[in-house]
């Protein structure tokens, strides 16, 4: 189960999650009237020099197709072909 910070406890310790997103590059989603709702990520300077390792992370903030991945890959081998 993936664990789920909720809103009241995000505002009463904003600090503390902004801390864990320091050390750990994220924090789990928070909720909002039962549903998750937002995920918080660090912002990342441009200038700064990426490394490999840091791709996991790049990759967990990218969205999430959902169940629109299949539609999603047609589409791009449709346009594929098209060219």
């Amino acid at each position: 189960m993936k664990y789920i910070v909720h809103v009241v406890t995000t505002v009463r310790s904003i600090s503390t999650l902004l801390n864990e997103i320091k050390k750990k590059g994220m924090v789990p989603p928070i909720e909002y009237s039962g549903k998750p709702m937002v995920e918080l990520y660090p912002v990342s300077s441009p200038s700064k020099t990426r490394m490999l390792s840091g791709l996991p992370l790049i990759v967990k903030g990218l969205p999430k197709l959902g169940d629109d991945v299949n539609a999603f890959a047609r589409n791009v081998e449709d346009n594929r072909r098209s060219l």
